[in-house]
């Protein structure tokens, strides 16, 4: 397969990662249970083929492809994490879930980047308002 096609494939992954951040935003968060189990294994494979693709473009020399979908990966999970957390009671959030969020606005205060799908740049902005207290419980 071309590069450029895993590239795209990796890109659309990344993408569907925001939307279901996007939609999991609006749920109510809800507790894992065997019925879940399906759709945790997906995921798991899913991540586990894309550290497989980067393993093999850093050996190949490709660092900034690496970066691009890393960067892009990184925006998705943060998107799909704090719509997990808004959807909890302030008194429910786990401090090092939090501390996640912290990293991320750190690390894009060091390292700017501007992500290409504009209602996730929307969602990492409301993910950065848990931090300063103005993103409250869903009503």
């Amino acid at each position: 397969m071309k590069s450029s096609t895993l590239l795209l494939v990796f890109g659309a992954l990344a993408i569907g990662a925001g939307v279901g951040g996007f939609v999991g935003h609006e749920a109510q968060a809800i507790k894992l249970s065997v019925s879940d189990t399906p759709l945790l294994t997906s995921t798991l494979a899913a991540q586990t083929g894309l550290d497989i693709a980067y393993l093999y473009r850093l050996r190949d020399g490709k660092t900034a492809e690496v970066r691009s979908l890393l960067e892009m990966q990184i925006d998705s999970s943060l998107v799909s994490l704090s719509g997990r957390l808004a959807a909890l009671p302030v008194a429910e959030r786990d401090p090092q879930q939090l501390k996640i969020i912290q990293m991320h606005r750190d690390y894009r205060a060091k390292y700017p980047y501007t992500n290409s799908v504009p209602y996730e740049q929307e969602m990492i902005e409301r993910a950065y308002k848990l931090l300063d207290g103005t993103q409250k419980d869903n009503p």
